[in-house]
């Protein structure tokens, strides 16, 4: 009895088992390949957000509003931790040091004064939270109770004059020797009472 192969079939059937075969081990190792966990994707962006992006660095390229000298040697870096209030910031220095700081020769309105929520808003959009500043101290560098006394830079502008030039602070504690700007911030004060911007209204 003889029996007789067709190849051609044969080798159609072989093609079809393999081609099974290859489905399956696809498959299979799509399944088990490891995958991201919900914590681990939730976990990138806060890794991230500890790193303060070139963007968010001052420039000193433009020079610093009304006539004031912007003098680099004297200034520090800072990240923006916490708007207390209108002229109060939590910041956090090299090696982890925070410090609350005032802002100098200024007092914005806080509490239920009026006008207090629109200043602390207009600072928190100047030096906005996790932001890097450039820090001023004053000549005296700390007051009674203990808090640093600064000038805030940011993008080349003063902070404190800026709040002052729209009518969201007044010129307060002007006491030597922290008195290195106080010409402009008088003239910047009475910009704004002129056009009764704000506070001056």
């Amino acid at each position: 009895m003889q029996f007789t192969i067709d190849l051609e079939k044969v080798v159609g059937k072989l093609r079809y088992i393999l081609l099974g075969i290859l489905v399956l081990l696809t498959f299979f190792f799509r399944d088990t390949a490891p995958n991201e966990t919900s914590e681990e994707k939730a976990a990138i962006p806060e890794q991230m957000e500890e790193v303060p992006s070139e963007k968010n660095m001052l420039t000193t390229d433009e020079p610093a509003p009304s006539n004031l000298v912007l003098e680099e040697e004297d200034l520090k870096k800072a990240v923006v931790r916490q708007i207390i209030n209108g002229n109060t910031v939590e910041l956090q220095f090299a090696e982890k040091r925070i410090e609350t700081v005032k802002l100098l020769l200024i007092r914005a309105p806080i509490g239920s004064e009026p006008y207090s929520e629109q200043a602390i808003q207009r600072l928190r959009e100047l030096i906005i939270k996790d932001s890097v500043v450039e820090v001023e101290e004053g000549e005296m560098a700390r007051d009674k109770q203990g808090n640093l006394l600064v000038y805030i830079w940011k993008d080349s502008q003063n902070v404190n004059l800026q709040l002052v030039q729209e009518g969201f602070a007044r010129i307060s504690n002007v006491e030597h020797p922290n008195t290195k700007y106080v010409e402009a911030f008088y003239e910047g004060q009475a910009l704004a009472q002129s056009q009764k911007l704000n506070i001056w209204q």
